[in-house]
């Protein structure tokens, strides 16, 4: 399946800058029952591993991914999509821009941790072609539920499946 965008709005990626700290941690809240906090994503925009994708429509932020750029490696840390947009295409077309970001800067294996609870993002993460290959007991502290681990070998001959994936844009 590929992102399948509505045409009526334009959504376009811009690089999180600290000037975005105050959507990111209002879409955080949104998202999620236990945000990060705001002084979590600050520090986040401090590190120089960071690597902050948001996509825009208009003036709105409605979806964001952060994620360390490594040596070789990606490791996505938060994917959200603002509840009125989700069902859209957005977190896909988003995580994809970041994978394609990330092969043309060397990475070669993509990481993450989801709930398994966690439905959608597992179909996603899927479809991305990302497999489980392990588990990370009591991961998240809110609950104690476990995280799945997911990987995702990346190389250059991926970046026509990402683009087909967004060929919206």
């Amino acid at each position: 399946m590929h992102c399948e965008l509505e045409n009526r709005e334009s959504p376009f990626t811009v690089l999180l800058e600290h000037s975005h700290l105050q959507e990111v941690c209002d879409l955080e809240k949104l998202c999620y029952p236990s945000p990060w906090s705001e002084q979590l994503i600050r520090n986040e925009f401090a590190k120089d591993i960071s690597f902050r994708l948001g996509l825009q429509v208009e003036t709105d932020l409605v979806a964001y991914c952060f994620s360390y750029l490594l040596p070789g490696e990606l490791h996505l840390l938060n994917l959200a999509v603002a509840p009125e947009y989700r069902g859209r295409g957005y977190g896909g077309y988003l995580l994809a821009k970041v994978l394609l970001y990330a092969i043309k800067r060397g990475s070669k294996f993509a990481y993450l941790e989801v709930r398994p609870s966690n439905e959608i993002a597992l179909g996603l993460y899927r479809q991305l072609g990302f497999a489980r290959v392990g588990v990370r007991r009591n991961y998240y502290q809110d609950n104690g539920e476990d995280a799945l681990l997911f990987e995702r070998e990346l190389a250059e001959n991926d970046l026509g499946f990402f683009q087909e994936f967004c060929r919206v844009y």
